[in-house]
């Protein structure tokens, strides 16, 4: 499956709340979109939800999407700048940054109004 930047995706399990592709390469998009109170609410998040994004990775060698494996995430994923790096650290074979294990699952997508579950 390939994205354009500023293309909209929306997933299976959460149908109203698009994400926009914000960086690419040949295998990893980075995806974000406005964080929401339920977002707050479902990850206990107390601080200030306005400018906040909620981001997920996708890898399309794998066919999964989740967020970083990082403990401490060092990338601002409101800036697309920083989503770039992210998708450059990902395809660089020296770097440690890849998909989450614990929180990456398989990617179910709806593209316009069709939805389409990838094995």
């Amino acid at each position: 499956m390939r994205f354009a930047v500023d293309e909209s995706i929306r997933f299976e399990e959460e149908p109203d709340r698009p994400y926009t592709v914000q960086a690419i390469d040949s295998r990893f998009a980075v995806l974000t979109r406005p964080m929401t109170q339920e977002d707050a609410d479902e990850n206990e998040y107390e601080g200030e939800i306005d400018g906040n994004v909620m981001y997920t990775i996708v890898d399309n060698e794998t066919w999964r999407r989740g967020p970083n494996n990082a403990v401490l995430n060092d990338y601002d994923y409101k800036l697309r700048s920083e989503c770039e790096r992210c998708v450059r650290d990902l395809s660089d074979p020296d770097n440690w940054l890849g998909l989450s294990e614990r929180h990456g699952r398989s990617i179910p997508v709806c593209l316009a109004d069709e939805a389409i579950t990838v094995p």
